[in-house]
């Protein structure tokens, strides 16, 4: 029984440690370029960050809410987060608040790419209708 306990603790950490969002070196070029044109680097808001750790109180549910799209790696995150809940909240909530960051500054490096300022301008009209 323990060595299951120690295998399954051991899989949720390294999936912890892997499922963290991160840029690449286009994306963290591109953000040079778009706080240089006058822009937050997370200027489209597509997760929201203070939601993403709010949710991460539930064991899981802020990596849940950051899954959608192109972050699937979040849903196994979650599902670490919960077999390890009430001690995932420790880093859970950091971690959601950083990931949402993450994950608008990769938008927004993203409509750059695409379209330049204009394209920007565009995604933030449709994340701040929705």
């Amino acid at each position: 029984m323990r060595r299951q306990g120690l295998i399954a603790c051991t899989l949720a950490t390294s999936i912890i440690l892997t499922g963290c969002t991160s840029l690449s070196s286009l994306e963290r070029e591109t953000l040079m370029k778009v706080v240089a044109d006058g822009y937050e680097e997370d200027a489209v808001k597509r997760k929201d960050q203070t939601t993403a750790a709010v949710l991460n109180i539930l064991p899981g549910v802020g990596n849940f809410y950051l899954a959608p799209g192109d972050n699937n790696e979040h849903i196994w995150v979650g599902v670490a987060n919960l077999l390890l809940w009430p001690i995932s909240i420790t880093w859970g909530i950091p971690e959601a608040a950083i990931d949402a960051k993450t994950i608008n500054k990769k938008e927004t490096a993203q409509a750059y790419i695409r379209g330049g300022t204009k394209e920007i301008d565009k995604q933030q009209r449709y994340y701040d209708n929705k």
